[in-house]
C-alpha cells in the first residue's frame, strides 16, 4: 500500500492523519449527523465555533442534529469549523471537499490511486456528482503527496530491488525520489504502470558491466532486434533531473565488446519510454549509452527539454548506434534544448513519427538530425509527417538534417537487411541551422539502404519523400555540395522540395561559396538549381 497522508485542517486541536507505506488511517472525529450539519453549513458553522460556549443557545440547524449536547458541538466545532477556511484559497469549498474532510479514511484510500473515469464510492459518487474534476479537485486540496525515497546501499551491491520496491508503492498520484547518491542497476527493470507520478533524480543511475547478464535478459521492445534494459511508460508523469541527475549506461564495456558491429543482438539500448501520454523529461544527463540512449516508442504527448547526453568512445572501437533518442509510433513529440555529443544519429525519427518538434539544439560530432531510417519492412506502410526542426547549431557532424529510406528490393531481414516498405515523409521544415566545419553535405536525402556490404538499388524504393523546406541555413563544409539527393525514380522522385537562403563555404577556406546541389530524380523544387 503506498504512503499517503491526507490532513484535516483544524482549529481547537491539530487532528492530523499521517501514515506510512502501510497506512491505517483513524479518524478522531465523530461522523455523526452533528458533524455532517456543520459542514452541510461551513459559512453558519464558522460563526457559531468562532463565539461558542458551553449552554449558548444554538442555532436551528446545530440544535436539532447535535441534540443540544455541548459536547457533541465542540466536537464538531474541533473537527470541522474553521477546516475550510484554512484550506488553500484555490480549493473549491463544495459537498465534494466537505465529503471528503468528513470520510478521511475513504479519501485517503480514493485519493491514493484514483483516475478520471473510474467507479467512485457511494459518498464521493453522491457529493461530487460523479464529476472527475470534482473528485481531482478534492484530492489536490486534502490530499498530500506521498514520497518514496530510494534508499541506496552505496557499498556497490545491487540497487534494483529497492528501486522496484518506491515504484511499486509509489508509482500512481505519489512522487518517487532518487537522492544525490550513486545508485548501481544490475537488473532490467520495467515499470509502465506509472499515473500523476513525479519522479526526481538527483543523483546517478550507473547500470552494471556484466554484458552477460544484459545480453541474457534485455528485454525485446518489438522492432528489429531492439532490446532494453528499463521500459518506463504511463500518463501524466514528471522526470526532473534539475540540471544534473544522471543516467550512466558504462557504454564503453559495449563499445569494446562489438568493436564497431551495427545491430548487435541483443545489445540493449539505455532506457525505452513506452506507451507514455502527457509526460515530461526534463534536466536530466545521459551518460555512454549501451546502444541508443533511449527511444519513445507508442507515445503521444511528451516533452523532452534540457536534456545533456554524452557517448562517445575513449578508444578505437567506435560508439555505433549510440543514438540520442529516437521515435518509434510516436506523436505530439517536443525535444527542446538538447545537447549532443555521440558517435550516431543526434535524434531520429522512425517509423510512424508524427507532429514533432526539435527546438534550440546543440550538437557535436553527431550525425545530425535524421529521418529514418524508414521503409526496412517488406510491405508495411509507414510515415514520417508534420516535423518542425528549427535552432540547431553543430559542430563537426557528419549532416545538418538527413533522410534515409530503404531500398524497394527486400535483401535479407531486420535489423541489418530488409527493404520494400510503403509510405511517405511529408511536411518537413528545417529551418535556422548553423553548422561549423560539416563532414559531409548540409542535406542528404538517400533512398539506397539496402542490407550491410551490399550495394542497393537507389530508383527502387516506393517510398515517397515530399514537401521539405530548408530555411536560413550558415556554415562550412569539407564537401563540394549544400544538398546531395538521391530520390527513387519508382517512387516518382521526391517533390516538393523548398531551399532558400542557404550560405555555405568551404571548411577552412571562407571565402570559397559552396552553392552546388546535387540532385537525382527531385521532381519539384525550388530556391536552388540543381547540378
Amino acid at each position: 500500500m503506498r504512503s499517503a497522508t491526507l490532513f484535516l485542517w483544524v482549529a481547537a486541536v491539530n487532528v492530523a492523519l499521517a501514515t506510512t507505506l502501510n497506512p491505517q488511517p483513524r479518524d478522531t472525529c465523530s461522523s455523526n449527523n452533528c458533524l455532517r450539519a456543520f459542514l452541510g453549513r461551513p459559512e453558519e458553522a464558522a460563526s457559531l465555533c468562532a463565539t461558542y460556549t458551553s449552554g449558548a443557545i444554538l442555532p436551528t440547524f446545530a440544535a436539532s442534529s447535535c441534540s443540544n449536547s455541548p459536547s457533541k458541538v465542540a466536537s464538531a466545532c474541533s473537527c470541522i469549523a474553521t477546516a475550510t477556511a484554512a484550506l488553500p484559497p484555490t480549493c473549491d469549498r463544495d459537498n465534494c471537499l466537505r465529503a471528503f474532510i468528513a470520510r478521511p479514511a475513504a479519501a485517503t484510500a480514493l485519493c491514493a490511486s484514483y483516475k478520471p473515469n473510474e467507479i467512485l464510492p457511494e459518498f464521493a459518487a453522491s457529493a461530487c456528482d460523479s464529476a472527475p474534476s470534482r473528485v481531482q479537485s478534492a484530492c489536490a486540496c486534502v490530499y498530500a503527496t506521498p514520497t518514496c525515497t530510494v534508499a541506496a546501499q552505496n557499498d556497490g551491491s545491487d540497487d534494483t530491488p529497492a528501486i522496484l520496491d518506491a515504484f511499486d508503492k509509489c508509482s500512481r498520484n505519489a512522487k518517487i525520489v532518487f537522492q544525490n547518491t550513486t545508485y548501481n542497476v544490475n537488473q532490467v527493470m520495467n515499470t509502465t504502470d506509472l499515473y500523476n507520478c513525479e519522479i526526481e533524480i538527483h543523483g546517478t543511475l550507473v547500470w552494471s558491466i556484466n554484458t552477460t547478464y544484459w545480453l541474457n535478459n534485455s528485454m525485446p521492445v518489438g522492432y528489429q532486434n531492439q532490446s532494453t534494459v528499463w521500459f518506463l511508460g504511463g500518463s501524466k508523469y514528471t522526470v526532473d533531473g534539475f540540471g544534473y541527475g544522471t543516467i550512466d549506461g558504462n557504454g564503453q564495456v559495449w563499445y569494446n565488446l562489438v568493436k564497431g558491429q551495427s545491430n548487435y543482438p541483443h545489445r540493449p539500448m539505455g532506457l525505452t519510454i513506452w506507451q507514455s501520454s502527457e509526460a515530461i523529461f526534463r534536466g536530466l544527463r545521459f551518460l555512454n549509452g549501451q546502444m541508443w540512449t533511449m527511444a519513445l516508442m507508442h507515445c503521444d504527448s511528451i516533452i523532452m527539454e534540457d536534456i545533456y547526453v554524452y557517448s562517445k568512445s575513449t578508444n578505437g572501437y567506435p560508439a555505433r548506434n549510440t543514438d540520442g533518442c529516437d521515435t518509434i509510433y510516436c506523436n505530439n513529440i517536443t525535444f527542446r534544448r538538447w545537447c549532443v555529443r555521440n558517435g550516431d544519429d543526434a535524434i531520429s525519427l522512425k517509423a510512424n513519427s508524427t507532429n514533432i518538434l526539435i527546438e534550440d539544439v546543440i550538437l557535436e560530432d553527431s550525425l545530425g538530425i535524421a529521418l529514418g531510417s524508414i521503409g526496412q519492412y517488406y510491405g508495411a506502410y509507414e510515415t514520417i509527417e508534420n516535423v518542425l526542426v528549427r535552432n540547431v547549431t553543430g559542430y563537426g557532424t557528419r549532416y545538418g538534417g538527413y533522410i534515409k529510406t530503404w531500398t524497394g528490393d527486400q535483401v535479407d531481414y531486420p535489423p541489418n537487411g530488409g527493404g520494400g516498405g510503403l509510405g511517405y515523409i511529408n511536411n518537413i521544415t528545417w529551418n535556422d541551422f548553423t553548422l561549423y566545419q560539416l563532414q559531409q553535405y548540409p542535406i542528404q536525402f538517400g533512398q539506397c539502404t539496402t542490407f550491410s556490404g551490399t550495394t542497393g538499388n537507389c530508383n527502387s524504393s516506393l517510398f515517397k519523400i515530399k514537401n521539405v523546406n530548408a530555411n536560413n541555413w550558415v556554415g562550412d563544409t569539407a564537401q563540394s555540395y549544400v544538398a546531395y539527393m538521391q530520390c527513387s525514380k519508382a517512387a516518382g522522385g521526391c517533390d516538393g522540395i523548398n531551399f532558400n537562403n542557404l550560405t555555405f563555404t568551404k571548411t577552412g577556406n571562407s571565402s570559397l561559396p559552396v552553392t552546388a546541389y546535387r540532385c537525382r530524380q527531385v521532381s519539384s523544387y525550388s530556391g536552388f538549381t540543381c547540378t
